[in-house]
């Protein structure tokens, strides 16, 4: 009976040694458990790792700015059941420098925020999307769109 608290201790430690090989063996594994973001970078030598802030005193980093733009005539629709999406983007594609041709809703519901261009406005269409709805889907425009107007965008359910 005595070997009993012997066998517990051997196999206590096989599990630690066992652990610790492992994590030699795999040294990724424990970096990739870090929020890339997040992760400082390793020092070299033998100077101790750098410590890192509590979640809680962490400033989340800001989305990039949208670029002031000059001279893109845009329509914008909703396409949701919700008042006011379209009124409320609208205001804000203005402030950084969007001509607004109009504001509506659309004849149909779309799951996703589409935005509509005419071939001489894809550029604009994209940087419009990586601005401000960057999970939108881009469109070239049937003959349907009013010539004046470059980029109908049309909120979808995916923005509720």
């Amino acid at each position: 009976m005595t070997t009993a608290p012997l066998r517990i201790l051997i196999v206590a430690a096989a599990l630690v040694l066992g652990f610790v090989m492992i994590s030699k063996a795999f040294p990724d594994a424990a970096v990739e458990a870090q929020p890339a973001a997040d992760a400082p970078t390793a020092p070299t030598g033998d100077q101790p790792p750098a410590t890192t802030a509590p979640p809680a005193e962490q400033s989340p980093q800001a989305p990039a700015e949208p670029r002031q733009v000059d001279g893109v005539v845009v329509q914008v629709l909703n396409g949701t059941e919700e008042s006011g999406l379209a009124a409320s983007a609208a205001d804000e594609l203005q402030q950084y420098g969007y001509e607004i041709s109009g504001v509506g809703n659309a004849q149909r519901n779309y799951r996703v925020t589409t935005l509509f261009y005419q071939p001489d406005a894809q550029a604009a269409a994209e940087q419009l999307a990586a601005d401000f709805f960057p999970e939108a889907r881009l469109e070239a425009a049937n003959n349907n769109l009013s010539p004046n107007i470059q980029v109908t965008v049309v909120i979808g359910e995916d923005a509720l």
